[in-house]
């Protein structure tokens, strides 16, 4: 019963991603081999709607797509719910020792994020720390005007939330008094209305006016900076498998590292290459 009741479940839920996310015009999933992936939501919209479309023209293959976050999707990729999740954050050990393989495809940093009319250009990644933790409240203790120090946090267990925590290394947390964004997307935006306010995002998330990204440790996050390990707050772009991979997921592993996906990648994200 309990099975059964599973497979509903996913039935509907596979339904429920089609409605979501709709074919390209003209394609049909008949016939095609269909893999399942979901997990960070960037790498979804960004990278997978037009790789996915570009793979299925060469091998017929189908990929049902849902956003979510990295931890989401690698929990159901474990659970053998999904074939292939999307990760902005490296696997842990555990993660690792069940089987799953991550492979590295691009990046799509930390940035920080400041309001356009803020003076300060630079912060080192200790005092970012300091700030992230809440032991900086004043923007004059790092340099800059004698205003009070306002974070907006990425929400709960997004994979912001996690990668700005790993960033952190010592196990503690975000500060408290951080102003929660309902939306990861829109931290940004609260940023652009608050002359105060700072956050730590991924720099594919800034697309906002009023807002501007300040260099880490005297480093601007960009395709130099990053492919080199000079840019202090890399963040990986991950395609995840259960085991290596193999048949068309290998396949559309190895076109995601290829120039053309790489061409993808390099839209909207850094590529692995600096070219």
């Amino acid at each position: 019963m309990e099975m059964c009741m599973f497979f509903s479940l996913r039935f509907i839920a596979v339904i429920a991603f089609a409605s979501f996310f709709p074919l390209f015009p003209g394609e049909s999933a008949v016939g095609s081999e269909v893999f399942h992936y979901a997990g960070v939501t960037t790498l979804q919209r960004d990278f997978m709607r037009e790789a996915s479309h570009r793979f299925r023209t060469a091998h017929d293959v189908h990929f049902e797509l849902e956003g979510g976050s990295s931890s989401a999707g690698i929990k159901a990729l474990s659970a053998g719910v999904i074939d292939l999740a999307g990760s902005g954050r490296y696997l842990t050990p555990q993660e690792k020792g069940a089987g799953l393989v991550e492979h590295l495809i691009g990046w799509d940093p930390l940035v920080v994020v400041v309001h356009v009319t803020n003076p300060l250009g630079n912060v080192s990644s200790e005092d970012l720390r300091r700030m992230i933790l809440g032991t900086v409240i004043n923007w004059n203790q790092i340099g800059g005007r004698d205003l009070p120090l306002l974070q907006v946090a990425a929400p709960l267990g997004s994979g912001v939330y996690e990668a700005v925590e790993q960033f952190l290394f010592t196990g503690q947390k975000i500060s408290s008094r951080a102003i929660v964004s309902l939306v990861v997307a829109d931290a940004d935006k609260n940023v652009s209305l608050l002359p105060a306010g700072f956050t730590v995002t991924s720099m594919s998330m800034v697309d906002v006016d009023r807002v501007k990204v300040i260099k880490v440790d005297g480093f601007s996050p960009n395709r130099q900076t990053v492919t080199a390990g000079e840019y202090p707050l890399n963040k990986p772009l991950l395609l995840v498998t259960r085991g290596k991979g193999k048949g068309a997921l290998e396949l559309f592993v190895n076109f995601a590292k290829s120039p053309e996906g790489q061409t993808i990648i390099a839209k909207k994200f850094i590529p692995l290459v600096n070219k």
